[in-house]
Parts: structure tokens; C-alpha cells; sequence
């Protein structure tokens, strides 16, 4: 929850782990090199993040998430 109240909108994922990426900080939930495939935690992390940000009526945290998860997968194989 921290880093989808850091980006703020998913408009700025790409750049919040650019950033992240160009001072050589950690990602939450990219960071183990040992993880060839999906956490697999993550799918309910993802189903319970979407539940939750509809109930509490922000869904752009889950817009947040989705947005980082697809620049992560743009920025797989980038140094």
C-alpha cells in the first residue's frame, strides 16, 4: 500500500519504478532474482487488492497495481 500511495496514479508507475530502478531500490514484489515464474501469493494478492479497493470506493488502487505490473513486465529485461 505504501508504494500505490508513493505513485499515486497510474499514470506515474512507469516512472516511480524508473526511478526506483536508476538508484538501485528494491521493487516491492519484483525483487527476488530466485523468482522465475509468479509468486504465487500474488494472484490472491491481486483478487484481494481488487476486492478491497472497490469496497473502499479507490479503485484506482488496483489501477495502480495493474500499471505496475505491466511496466514491470516492459522493464523485464532492460539492465
Amino acid at each position: 500500500m505504501k508504494m500505490i500511495q508513493e505513485i499515486g496514479e497510474p499514470d506515474n508507475a512507469a516512472a516511480y519504478l524508473k526511478s526506483k530502478r536508476k538508484t538501485r531500490r528494491s521493487i516491492t514484489g519484483f525483487s527476488h532474482r530466485v523468482c522465475r515464474t509468479e509468486d504465487p501469493r500474488a494472484q490472491d494478492t491481486r483478487d484481494g487488492l481488487q476486492k478491497l479497493s472497490e469496497e473502499i470506493g479507490k479503485p484506482e488502487c488496483y489501477q495502480i497495481l495493474q500499471a505496475v505490473v505491466e511496466a514491470m513486465k516492459r522493464m523485464r529485461y532492460m539492465a
